[in-house]
């Protein structure tokens, strides 16, 4: 499926955060005089300006007072310098960015005609940087940025709004690029500078704190970018009103922030406000309106309200179509992406066909041929193309793309883990088993050492499980395709652990525990969280090729050493409790060897379109595969009979009953005289005891319900299957959540 949490990338760092050409005074410690002249006072003023709230009007007013410029010759070139640049500001926060950059090219050339005006130049190219990012030049706007950073350290004293600013835009063209570990830290000092020199300048706190947010947020780092996001709705709610766009900023970056981290409920009514505020500030038809809504849209997605959503997202695709500049350049493709998801969702094969053809065209129109967002939009197909049975379409598009993705990003990264499952189950179904299990093999070893690493916090855990569940049913599809036992075994446990990070809610890392074990628990992510940041600094170093890097690198080799020292020795000493909180995939053979002659071990995955129930005995494997929808309904129907008025199961549906059974019952499973459940998502809340193995009619206590033909026992960690152990104390409550059975 398409990334929802990405989709809301595309307003994180909307045009309105970016910081406006000069609109921080400039004082350089190092820097020539400016000629003066009889518009000082005027010019002066406009530079300390805020643009964001009349743009359209503050160009007007600015035309006029170049022509003045124009017409008298005591006003000179700096005077043309400058009203050139003001208008540029303008320009900018009226999207006209083409226009914005052809009057700072003007501006920028006068100042360098005029020499010794290093303070004005890197005004220029920390402008430009901002304006080339919006019109998605992003590797233009990196070197223009880092040339104004370098510019502005040696004139300008520490700390300075100066500095902050330029640091922001080379932080912001970093989130642009996906570099999100590198933008982080650069936007955490662009806080600082602004925080420490700034004074009361709210626009420009409220801009820096909103995109360190969405940075933090996107770094992995959810619960401190919903603080700072909180504390920049905060202060643009006292000292900049709804009147101002950056305060339907801040209040979207909290609601993305929010819907990030799942909490959907929290996220609606903060983004209902941030549209709100857009609309009375922008109007129903600006780009950045429909950025909010796509943003709500998502919110609405994550809480089932699936019709509301569609609207919203349509009503934004229809502003996208009218004005189609946006400030980033894959917004219309991932919208389209989001209207072919919920299609595909529903089985509106008419609607999802037009809506994903027009998101690869969008796509395709707009970014390079190595972006990854442009690669996963056609990735996303092929996997649709497959769940609908088109293998021989799916299977060139995914050799086009996926290694698009793979060259983008790093072994991990869950969007890779997937992609390359995929291309791997469709080089099996060509026949081509030499090419397709060694990239399987390589992409689940990342996803079983993500899935079991006391490195990767809860909440990131969380927020991948989706992508996660669906990466395990394409190695589950390959296995079962393969006939490989072993694979299918260890495909089922990572489909159930993805589901066990939605289900068990540790999600603060254990921050409401305490004892030994959740304490080295937090030094290892302590040592990771280092580790992410001295990777960013290390890669950053290495691309700007800085002589710190070497020192970097050693740095970072020894924090990783430490961290898996930390790992290996919290899994020595707690091991019952690594099972339960981390646990990884057992062998078949260890589990088979935990079986006796009359057992049999039945693990259920729900797909979206089609699930599997696979029973395993001592020697043998068996598979049921059934379609999901129908199943989940014959479900519904029986809780509801269950869970009716008291004591009154006349007309229990024991047709639905056995439908279900047959439904999902491996023929091994039906012989059984020992069943044991592992595994499912909704099917888990509905005791398997209670379908009936054939058809039947009469009362409820002659019914054949499996229960009477066969002891049913559920295995919440087949780790810990039949290997009793005694909890530490301290632990209880964390383990009781761990091991919760879920059916």
């Amino acid at each position: 499926m398409p990334r929802p949490i990405q989709m809301l990338a595309l307003a994180l760092l909307s045009t309105a955060a970016l910081t406006a050409p000069n609109a921080e005074a400039a004082s350089p410690a190092k820097a020539a005089p400016v000629p003066s002249g009889p518009f000082d006072a005027e010019l002066d003023a406009w530079e300390k300006i805020d643009m964001v709230k009349d743009p359209k009007g503050d160009m007007a007013k600015l035309i006029e007072l170049q022509k003045r410029i124009l017409a008298n010759p005591a006003a000179g070139k700096a005077a043309q310098a400058r009203v050139l640049g003001a208008m540029g500001a303008a320009a900018f926060y009226m999207q006209d960015f083409a226009r914005a950059a052809e009057l700072m090219e003007q501006s920028s050339a006068i100042w360098e005609a005029m020499g010794n005006q290093i303070e004005r130049i890197s005004e220029m190219e920390n402008n430009r940087a901002a304006i080339l990012r919006a019109m998605g030049k992003l590797a233009d706007a990196e070197i223009a940025a880092k040339k104004a950073v370098e510019m502005r350290r040696r004139i300008y004293p520490d700390p300075s709004t100066e500095i902050g600013m330029a640091i922001y835009n080379l932080g912001s063209i970093y989130m642009s690029m996906g570099r999100f570990e590198e933008a982080a830290p650069l936007l955490r000092e662009a806080a600082r500078h602004q925080e420490q020199a700034g004074g009361d300048n709210a626009a420009a706190m409220v801009t820096r704190l909103s995109g360190l947010a969405s940075a933090l947020n996107e770094a992995g780092q959810q619960d401190e970018a919903v603080t700072v996001a909180r504390r920049s709705v905060q202060i643009a709610g006292e000292k900049l009103g709804d009147g101002h766009q950056l305060t339907s900023v801040a209040l979207n970056n909290l609601g993305t922030n929010l819907n990030d981290a799942g909490r959907y409920q929290e996220a609606i009514p903060v983004l209902r406000e941030a549209l709100r505020v857009r609309v009375k500030t922008l109007g129903e038809n600006h780009a950045w309106t429909a950025y909010s809504l796509r943003n709500l849209a998502f919110a609405l997605e994550g809480s089932g309200k699936l019709d509301e959503s569609q609207a919203l997202n349509e009503q934004a695709l229809a502003i996208f179509k009218h004005s189609p500049e946006t400030t980033e350049p894959w917004a219309l493709s991932r919208l389209l992406g989001a209207l072919a998801l919920t299609a595909s969702v529903r089985q509106d094969w008419d609607r999802y066909d037009r809506f994903i053809t027009e998101a690869m065209a969008a796509a395709d129109a707009r970014l390079a041929e190595t972006s990854s967002d442009r690669a996963y939009t056609h990735v996303f197909h092929a996997s649709v193309l497959t769940q609908r049975g088109r293998l021989a379409e799916a299977l060139p598009i995914a050799e086009k793309w996926v290694p698009v993705i793979s060259a983008a990003m790093n072994p991990a990264h869950r969007d890779r883990i997937w992609a390359e499952l995929l291309l791997a189950r469709l080089r099996l179904w060509k026949g081509d088993s030499a090419a397709a299990l060694p990239l399987a093999d390589a992409a689940v070893a990342q996803l079983t050492k993500k899935l079991s690493s006391f490195g990767v916090g809860d909440r990131q855990l969380v927020r991948e499980a989706e992508m996660n569940h669906k990466s395990a049913l394409l190695l589950l599809d390959l296995a079962i395709a393969a006939k490989d036992e072993e694979r299918t075994f260890a495909a089922l446990q990572l489909a159930t652990i993805s589901d066990l990070a939605l289900g068990q809610q540790f999600n603060r890392d254990g921050a409401g525990g305490s004892g030994p074990a959740i304490e080295a628990r937090r030094a290892v992510l302590a040592l990771a969280r280092r580790e992410a940041e001295l990777g960013g600094r290390q890669a950053r170093a290495v691309q700007t090729r800085d002589p710190a890097a070497p020192q970097l690198a050693k740095d970072l080799a020894e924090i990783r050493t430490r961290r898996d020292a930390a790992e290996a020795d919290l899994r020595a000493r707690f091991p019952e409790f690594a099972a339960r909180y981390r646990p990884s995939p057992v062998s078949l053979a260890t589990v088979r060897s935990r079986l006796n002659k009359d057992q049999v071990l039945v693990i259920i995955a729900e797909g979206p379109l089609q699930s599997q129930a696979v029973a395993f005995t001592a020697k043998g494997m068996d598979v049921a595969t059934f379609d999901t929808a129908p199943a989940l309904k014959l479900a519904n129907r029986l809780r509801e009979a269950v869970d009716g008025p008291a004591n009154d199961l006349s007309s229990f549906p024991y047709a639905d009953a056995h439908a279900l059974y047959q439904m999902i019952m491996p023929k091994q499973a039906q012989k059984a005289r020992q069943l044991l459940l592992h595994g499912g998502r909704e099917l888990a809340s509905l005791p398997l005891g209670m379908l009936t193995t054939r058809t039947y009619s009469g009362k409820l206590p002659g019914a054949p319900w499996l229960a009477k033909q066969a002891s049913v026992r559920v295995i919440g960690n087949l780790a810990l299957f039949n290997k009793a152990a005694s909890p530490p104390a301290g632990l209880a409550s964390a383990q009781a959540l761990a091991s919760s059975p879920r059916w």
